[in-house]
């Protein structure tokens, strides 16, 4: 779940676990998806963290240590467990392999549509 925190709810005590990001308000959670790998991706107004479900580590790619997008308002996993987010106006195909995203932009033919929303689609 996330809010202002990330929670994790534990079954077995019936609670909810919050998960300590960082205290900079930028890195609460836009967005959460999930890959093959049970790892949780995370879009902030930062970056982007991924949390290992089974280490409980989280890991955070921000303009700092990456080329990922200073904000995520939304992202996919593909089929090859690579998230693609969404920014104010790029796509990013993150690589988690090797930390470094491959950045599509209007120029590089991406159609920029505001229809009450921003929304990216390929031309």
């Amino acid at each position: 779940v996330g809010t202002r925190q990330l929670l994790r709810y534990d079954p077995a005590r019936q609670k909810f676990q919050s998960i300590r990001t960082e205290s900079r308000e930028a890195y609460f959670p836009n967005c959460i998806t999930e890959d093959a790998r049970g790892n949780l991706w995370i879009g902030t107004g930062a970056g982007m963290g991924t949390f290992d479900l089974k280490k409980g580590t989280i890991s955070f790619y921000d303009e700092d240590n990456s080329d990922v997008a200073s904000a995520v308002f939304s992202m996919v996993v593909d089929a090859q467990q690579r998230p693609w987010l969404w920014s104010a106006n790029s796509l990013y195909r993150f690589d988690p392999a090797t930390g470094r995203s491959k950045i599509y932009r209007p120029q590089d033919g991406l159609v920029h549509q505001a229809n009450g929303g921003q929304q990216l689609v390929p031309a």
